[in-house]
């Protein structure tokens, strides 16, 4: 079994602050740190170690090539991950002295994965497989129709919630995670 995920690869930028900035101000961060992100990396990299087959379907722009290194060295095929011609999606994760947060997120590349790197990977797939999505790339629904042509189970992580993406596909899906 082989798990293909069509996921979000992130740049997370976290900024430790005294507090959370307010409208206007300017402060200086007290530390400063970069990891891999985004919620369908994060769900490759923890299936991988759990000892799955996985194969990350995905975008990244020319800045990316670090999170592609990151994700094969923790044991994902990262073959089906594009360069396109886009940023990479991007976190800016503030957090402040009580570990409360404020995120902004760029999608970049994530809204930009082309079809024929999603046809390309899925034509592998088969009856028994699993397609793993989230709500942070493009091409959902053509990934749910290929997934489904190849007798591949489907499962949703609905995050970040939009009612009206999980209505799109929710009659298609073998698992819901909420």
């Amino acid at each position: 079994m082989t798990i293909f995920n069509l996921g979000s690869i992130n740049a997370d930028h976290f900024y430790r602050l005294p507090h959370l900035t307010q409208p206007g101000e300017t402060l200086a961060a007290t530390a400063y740190d970069r990891g891999l992100g985004g919620k369908g990396a994060n769900q490759s990299v923890a299936a991988a170690r759990a000892g799955a087959v996985v194969r990350h379907i995905g975008a990244t722009g020319a800045d990316g090539a670090w999170m592609r290194a990151e994700l094969a060295a923790a044991g994902v095929d990262c073959a089906h991950v594009a360069a396109v011609d886009l940023a990479s999606g991007h976190a800016i994760i503030m957090v402040d002295a009580a570990g409360e947060n404020s995120i902004v997120l760029f999608p970049g590349a994530n809204r930009a994965v082309p079809l024929t790197v999603l046809e390309e990977a899925l034509a592998t797939a088969q009856a028994g497989d699993w397609l793993l999505l989230q709500n942070e790339t493009s091409a959902q629904l053509e990934a749910v129709a290929l997934a489904k042509a190849r007798g591949v189970k489907i499962a949703y992580s609905a995050a970040p919630f939009e009612a009206e993406a999980v209505r799109k596909i929710l009659a298609d899906l073998d698992l819901l995670l909420l």
